[in-house]
């Protein structure tokens, strides 16, 4: 093993954005357990972290090379990048989400496709403690420091998910209060060790400036929707831990505030997107036309064919004031016009007020036609035409656009509500250009 000659360790405080999960397997009451530890509470194991950052940096970087097996390791290498598990600086709040998979032809729930799962509620604080180790053969390489700026800096700018279903909006997580300090041995081998068994050793003089390091820029392109909407009446997103014991179903919460989840505004628009597409071609083929936007897994077969989703949506949490307000309603008899008894059910939709619900939808490595079909989607979930929620077939969850902002490669382009007619500020031929790459996929001669 090769001398060490220089460490640097590192610390900060990482927040989810989002809900995390990062699961250990079905559990008594659920069918997707968090993992726990430390006194029941939840944490981050270092392996899902560093597996977390290791697969963000070379699908982004497309990083390789020695220094890249060095600082990772590999099967002949031992990993240089050291962590601790991430515990989190106050007790966690879990709640049980439910989900449920719908038939995209049928529009209702598919047998035995219910499902449950625990998630650690958003904004909590967790502590990041590691070291990067340097050693002889490589300690005149800088690689490893603009692997740790890159990796700073996106964390910094909540570009990085752990855990699962992060394509839903999971596991967003931020970086705060980020140091980082230079070790060089032997010359401060007394201050590490007193710094690592005390923490208050002032070490001020060996921490590392990151102004002068030049992280990795992202070989891949995006193309990203960020639109404001508001109800056009009322929304429901059932859930049993919506906090409320007056009502058999109110709408899905988080920290007390109402949102529309991941999986929700994800489903949504998938099933719209193989809709538009069935309907252009006149066809069945969209979804095998979406499967590698969107993420498909071959589980009927031995191939084991699967695509992971390159279509990205987060969160949305409603912050404006909406209206919360108990509804009853009852099952009426077909033949009698009568209603049946023990059919009577209360929610607790949420209403439109002054709200205003942000959606982002990001497309990784985008090619043109996927941007044509995503902004089709907008347009459906602009005019009141694509439903999110439950209780579709009484009028709730459609959506009234406000404004969208569009970014692509080479384009920012903005769209808003004036009065009954809807602006365009950028170039409206970049837009047209995307509904013609469709056209072209889809091979159904200009029929948008």
């Amino acid at each position: 093993m090769s001398k060490i000659t220089r460490k640097i360790i590192f610390k900060g405080t990482l927040m989810n954005l989002s809900p995390i999960i990062i699961g250990t397997g079905k559990g008594e009451d659920t069918d997707i357990e968090v993992v726990k530890g430390y006194n029941r509470n939840f944490y981050i194991p270092a392996s899902s972290f560093i597996g977390a950052l290791r697969h963000y940096i070379d699908e982004n970087y497309k990083s390789n090379g020695e220094f890249y097996k060095y600082f990772w390791g590999d099967g002949n290498y031992q990993s240089n990048f050291i962590l601790e598990d991430i515990l989190p600086a106050e007790a966690c709040k879990i709640v049980v989400r439910d989900g449920v998979k719908i038939d995209n032809k049928k529009g209702i729930a598919e047998e035995g496709a219910k499902f449950d799962y625990e998630v650690v509620e958003g904004e909590i604080n967790l502590n990041l403690f590691g070291e990067v180790v340097f050693r002889k053969e490589f300690d005149k390489n800088d690689e490893f420091l603009r692997i740790l700026a890159t990796i700073k800096r996106d964390l910094e700018n909540g570009e990085i998910s752990v855990g699962a279903m992060t394509t839903k909006g999971f596991g967003r997580i931020k970086l705060n209060n980020f140091e980082a300090f230079y070790f060089k041995f032997p010359r401060d081998g007394e201050k590490y060790l007193r710094f690592l068994s005390s923490g208050k050793e002032d070490v001020s003089d060996l921490k590392v400036d990151f102004q002068d390091l030049q992280p990795f820029s992202k070989d891949n392109q995006d193309f990203v929707v960020e639109a404001v909407f508001s109800l056009k009446n009322s929304l429901i997103i059932g859930s049993n831990a919506s906090g409320s014991d007056e009502v058999d179903k109110g709408h899905l919460k988080s920290n007390g505030k109402p949102i529309i989840s991941g999986p929700s505004i994800k489903g949504a628009i998938r099933d719209r997107a193989v809709t538009i597409i069935n309907t252009l071609k006149e066809d069945d083929s969209g979804e095998v036309v979406i499967k590698e936007t969107f993420g498909w897994a071959d589980v009927k077969s031995k191939s084991k064919e699967k695509f992971k989703s390159r279509v990205i949506v987060e969160e949305s949490i409603i912050d404006e004031p909406v209206i919360e307000e108990t509804q009853t309603r009852i099952k009426i008899d077909r033949l009698t016009g009568g209603t049946i008894s023990g059919a009577l059910l209360t929610s607790k939709p949420i209403w439109h007020k002054e709200e205003k619900i942000k959606i982002k939808i990001k497309v990784k490595d985008y090619k043109p036609w996927e941007a044509g079909l995503i902004l089709l989607v907008l347009k459906d979930l602009w005019n009141e035409d694509l439903p999110i929620g439950g209780d579709k077939a009484i009028g709730r969850g459609l959506l009234n656009g406000i404004e969208a902002e569009i970014n692509s490669k080479d384009e920012n382009i903005k769209i808003f509500q004036e009065g009954e007619k809807i602006k365009i500020d950028g170039d409206k031929g970049k837009l047209d250009s995307y509904l013609e790459e469709l056209i072209n996929k889809l091979e159904i001669g200009g029929r948008v």
